[in-house]
């Protein structure tokens, strides 16, 4: 009578290992991608928000009748990149108040093509549009290297938030502090 042993053989062992070692090779840079990308696009929700929220308080008439309108603006620069949001009460005597202030996750930066245009102010009441230039706002919200989301606000105050773009030069000459 022969004594079967049971178990796998040595090179049973090393198939199976090398064709985990191969799929947590394509996995685990997908992880780490997603959870960018995920991260990405909550900051680019917070701005879009921001906006929005800027925009209803113009509309709504909050704070009374001395507010002229609600800005939305971008502080805080490093460069031509901002790493921080903020939501500003412009009062009729020409004056303006902070109303709420966001500072964006470690990495993000928002950038406006043109640095001196880091605003867009909507009018009370009637929630216009009303910036330091002419036409449509756009804001692109990026990850040094890795991608970005445009968001736009266009001059009757639609505010659009793009999808995600891949782009290994987003923000390439950004670099965070943290």
């Amino acid at each position: 009578m022969t004594v079967r042993m049971r178990g796998f053989t040595l090179v049973e062992i090393l198939i199976v290992l090398s064709l985990t070692v191969m799929l947590l090779g394509f996995v685990i840079p997908q992880f780490f991608n997603f959870n960018r990308r995920s991260f990405l696009n909550e900051q680019a929700r917070l701005v879009e928000e921001t906006l929005n929220e800027a925009q209803s308080m113009a509309l709504s008439g909050v704070m009374g009748s001395e507010t002229d309108f609600y800005r939305f603006q971008l502080t805080n620069p490093v460069g031509n990149y901002y790493q921080q949001i903020e939501i500003l009460r412009g009062l009729k005597n020409g004056s303006t108040v902070g109303v709420k202030s966001y500072d964006l996750g470690c990495g993000v930066a928002v950038e406006e093509s043109n640095p001196a245009h880091n605003w867009v102010s909507f009018e009370t009441i009637s929630g216009s549009v009303n910036s330091n230039h002419s036409g449509t706002v756009a804001f692109k919200v990026c990850l040094p290297n890795f991608g970005y989301q445009n968001i736009t606000v266009d001059v009757s105050g639609k505010i659009i938030k793009g999808s995600y773009v891949e782009d290994s030069n987003a923000c390439s000459t950004y670099s965070p502090g943290c």
